[in-house]
Protein backbone atom coordinates (compact mmCIF):
# COMPACT_ATOMS: atom_id res chain seq x y z
CA UNK A 1 0.00 0.00 0.00
CA UNK A 2 0.97 3.64 0.40
CA UNK A 3 3.66 3.02 3.06
CA UNK A 4 5.41 0.69 0.63
CA UNK A 5 5.48 3.38 -2.07
CA UNK A 6 6.89 5.92 0.38
CA UNK A 7 9.55 3.45 1.50
CA UNK A 8 10.43 2.67 -2.13
CA UNK A 9 10.97 6.37 -2.90
CA UNK A 10 13.08 6.83 0.24
CA UNK A 11 15.24 3.85 -0.68
CA UNK A 12 15.50 4.83 -4.34
CA UNK A 13 16.67 8.37 -3.64
CA UNK A 14 18.05 8.16 -0.11
CA UNK A 15 20.22 5.03 -0.08
CA UNK A 16 23.52 4.86 -1.89
CA UNK A 17 23.78 2.01 -4.34
CA UNK A 18 26.55 -0.39 -3.34
CA UNK A 19 29.21 -1.12 -5.94
CA UNK A 20 28.42 -4.41 -7.68
CA UNK A 21 30.68 -7.21 -6.53
CA UNK A 22 32.43 -5.11 -3.88
CA UNK A 23 32.62 -8.08 -1.52
CA UNK A 24 33.93 -10.54 -4.13
CA UNK A 25 37.36 -11.99 -3.58
CA UNK A 26 38.65 -11.10 -7.05
CA UNK A 27 38.92 -7.51 -8.20
CA UNK A 28 38.14 -8.49 -11.81
CA UNK A 29 34.64 -9.54 -10.84
CA UNK A 30 34.10 -6.45 -8.74
CA UNK A 31 35.16 -3.89 -11.36
CA UNK A 32 33.73 -5.36 -14.57
CA UNK A 33 30.68 -3.21 -15.34
CA UNK A 34 29.77 -4.77 -18.68
CA UNK A 35 27.10 -7.45 -18.43
CA UNK A 36 27.95 -10.60 -20.38
CA UNK A 37 25.65 -11.76 -23.18
CA UNK A 38 22.80 -14.08 -22.17
CA UNK A 39 24.32 -17.10 -23.93
CA UNK A 40 27.51 -16.67 -21.87
CA UNK A 41 25.46 -16.79 -18.68
CA UNK A 42 23.58 -19.83 -20.00
CA UNK A 43 26.87 -21.57 -20.78
CA UNK A 44 28.26 -20.72 -17.34
CA UNK A 45 25.10 -21.90 -15.60
CA UNK A 46 24.51 -25.14 -17.48
CA UNK A 47 28.22 -25.82 -17.91
CA UNK A 48 28.63 -25.99 -14.14
CA UNK A 49 27.72 -29.44 -12.77
CA UNK A 50 27.06 -28.03 -9.29
CA UNK A 51 24.55 -25.48 -10.59
CA UNK A 52 22.81 -28.12 -12.70
CA UNK A 53 22.44 -30.38 -9.66
CA UNK A 54 21.29 -27.50 -7.47
CA UNK A 55 18.65 -26.60 -10.06
CA UNK A 56 17.45 -30.21 -10.35
CA UNK A 57 17.27 -30.69 -6.58
CA UNK A 58 15.52 -27.36 -6.05
CA UNK A 59 12.99 -28.15 -8.76
CA UNK A 60 12.09 -31.43 -7.05
CA UNK A 61 11.71 -29.73 -3.65
CA UNK A 62 9.54 -27.01 -5.21
CA UNK A 63 7.38 -29.69 -6.85
CA UNK A 64 6.79 -31.30 -3.45
CA UNK A 65 6.21 -27.95 -1.75
CA UNK A 66 3.62 -26.76 -4.26
CA UNK A 67 1.97 -30.18 -4.25
CA UNK A 68 1.59 -30.17 -0.48
CA UNK A 69 0.37 -26.57 -0.49
CA UNK A 70 -2.26 -27.37 -3.13
CA UNK A 71 -3.40 -30.54 -1.35
CA UNK A 72 -3.46 -29.20 2.20
CA UNK A 73 -6.76 -27.28 2.09
CA UNK A 74 -8.82 -30.14 0.70
CA UNK A 75 -7.06 -32.54 3.07
CA UNK A 76 -8.02 -30.46 6.13
CA UNK A 77 -11.63 -30.26 4.98
CA UNK A 78 -11.98 -33.94 4.11
CA UNK A 79 -9.92 -35.51 6.89
CA UNK A 80 -10.69 -33.16 9.78
CA UNK A 81 -14.01 -31.62 8.70
CA UNK A 82 -12.85 -28.02 9.06
CA UNK A 83 -14.69 -25.00 7.67
CA UNK A 84 -13.01 -22.66 5.19
CA UNK A 85 -12.07 -20.05 7.80
CA UNK A 86 -10.14 -22.54 9.90
CA UNK A 87 -8.64 -24.12 6.79
CA UNK A 88 -7.33 -20.72 5.69
CA UNK A 89 -5.85 -20.06 9.12
CA UNK A 90 -4.14 -23.45 9.33
CA UNK A 91 -2.84 -23.50 5.75
CA UNK A 92 -1.45 -20.01 6.33
CA UNK A 93 0.27 -21.27 9.45
CA UNK A 94 1.66 -24.41 7.82
CA UNK A 95 2.73 -22.80 4.54
CA UNK A 96 3.49 -19.24 5.61
CA UNK A 97 5.10 -19.77 9.00
CA UNK A 98 6.82 -22.96 7.89
CA UNK A 99 8.32 -21.32 4.82
CA UNK A 100 9.42 -18.23 6.73
CA UNK A 101 11.07 -20.20 9.52
CA UNK A 102 12.75 -22.60 7.10
CA UNK A 103 14.08 -19.90 4.80
CA UNK A 104 15.30 -17.48 7.47
CA UNK A 105 16.51 -20.17 9.82
CA UNK A 106 18.55 -21.90 7.16
CA UNK A 107 20.13 -18.59 6.20
CA UNK A 108 21.42 -18.02 9.72
CA UNK A 109 22.48 -21.65 10.15
CA UNK A 110 24.24 -21.90 6.80
CA UNK A 111 26.19 -18.70 7.49
CA UNK A 112 27.76 -20.47 10.45
CA UNK A 113 28.13 -23.99 9.06
CA UNK A 114 29.13 -22.98 5.53
CA UNK A 115 31.97 -20.87 6.88
CA UNK A 116 33.49 -23.98 8.46
CA UNK A 117 32.86 -26.40 5.61
CA UNK A 118 31.37 -25.50 2.22
CA UNK A 119 29.82 -28.97 1.93
CA UNK A 120 27.15 -27.85 4.41
CA UNK A 121 25.58 -25.83 1.58
CA UNK A 122 24.48 -29.17 0.15
CA UNK A 123 24.25 -31.21 3.35
CA UNK A 124 21.87 -28.92 5.23
CA UNK A 125 19.07 -28.96 2.63
CA UNK A 126 19.58 -32.67 1.98
CA UNK A 127 19.35 -33.56 5.67
CA UNK A 128 16.35 -31.32 6.25
CA UNK A 129 14.45 -32.67 3.24
CA UNK A 130 15.14 -36.21 4.46
CA UNK A 131 13.89 -35.23 7.93
CA UNK A 132 10.74 -33.74 6.37
CA UNK A 133 9.61 -37.08 4.90
CA UNK A 134 8.54 -38.78 8.16
CA UNK A 135 6.99 -35.52 9.35
CA UNK A 136 4.86 -35.31 6.19
CA UNK A 137 3.88 -38.99 6.41
CA UNK A 138 2.83 -38.89 10.07
CA UNK A 139 1.32 -35.42 9.67
CA UNK A 140 -1.01 -36.63 6.93
CA UNK A 141 -1.79 -40.00 8.53
CA UNK A 142 -2.49 -38.95 12.12
CA UNK A 143 -6.06 -38.44 13.28
CA UNK A 144 -4.96 -35.66 15.65
CA UNK A 145 -5.41 -32.25 14.06
CA UNK A 146 -2.96 -30.52 16.43
CA UNK A 147 -0.24 -33.10 15.89
CA UNK A 148 -0.84 -33.11 12.14
CA UNK A 149 -0.60 -29.33 11.83
CA UNK A 150 2.52 -29.24 14.00
CA UNK A 151 4.26 -31.95 11.97
CA UNK A 152 3.22 -30.45 8.63
CA UNK A 153 4.55 -27.06 9.75
CA UNK A 154 7.86 -28.62 10.78
CA UNK A 155 8.04 -30.54 7.49
CA UNK A 156 7.31 -27.41 5.48
CA UNK A 157 9.98 -25.49 7.37
CA UNK A 158 12.40 -28.34 6.70
CA UNK A 159 11.86 -28.41 2.95
CA UNK A 160 12.20 -24.62 2.68
CA UNK A 161 15.72 -24.77 4.10
CA UNK A 162 16.97 -25.24 0.54
CA UNK A 163 16.43 -21.60 -0.47
CA UNK A 164 19.22 -19.78 1.38
CA UNK A 165 21.99 -22.34 0.70
CA UNK A 166 21.02 -22.75 -2.96
CA UNK A 167 21.07 -19.04 -3.74
CA UNK A 168 24.21 -18.48 -1.67
CA UNK A 169 25.93 -21.15 -3.76
CA UNK A 170 24.58 -19.70 -6.99
CA UNK A 171 25.94 -16.27 -6.09
CA UNK A 172 29.26 -17.80 -5.13
CA UNK A 173 29.62 -19.76 -8.35
CA UNK A 174 28.71 -17.02 -10.83
CA UNK A 175 30.49 -13.74 -11.56
CA UNK A 176 28.94 -10.56 -10.17
CA UNK A 177 27.42 -9.54 -13.52
CA UNK A 178 25.87 -13.01 -14.06
CA UNK A 179 24.11 -13.41 -10.72
CA UNK A 180 20.78 -11.76 -11.48
CA UNK A 181 20.36 -13.73 -14.70
CA UNK A 182 21.55 -16.90 -12.97
CA UNK A 183 19.00 -16.42 -10.18
CA UNK A 184 16.30 -15.86 -12.80
CA UNK A 185 17.29 -19.08 -14.55
CA UNK A 186 17.15 -20.94 -11.24
CA UNK A 187 13.66 -19.60 -10.52
CA UNK A 188 12.55 -20.43 -14.07
CA UNK A 189 13.69 -24.05 -13.71
CA UNK A 190 12.18 -24.41 -10.25
CA UNK A 191 8.83 -23.01 -11.29
CA UNK A 192 8.62 -24.79 -14.63
CA UNK A 193 8.97 -28.06 -12.76
CA UNK A 194 7.24 -27.08 -9.50
CA UNK A 195 4.24 -25.40 -11.06
CA UNK A 196 4.37 -27.00 -14.48
CA UNK A 197 4.11 -30.64 -13.41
Amino acid sequence: GPPGFVLAVVILFGMPKPRRGQFDSTSAQATNDKAPPFRVVLNSFFGNAVLRQLAAGSAIVVLVGYGVAAFLSSFLIRRHGLDLGNVGLLTGLVNGAGAAVGTLGSGFVIDRLGGRDARWYAWLPALMVAAAVPCFVVGFLTSSLALGVALLTVATAAIYTYIAPIFAQLHGLLDARMRATGASLMYLIMNLVGLGL
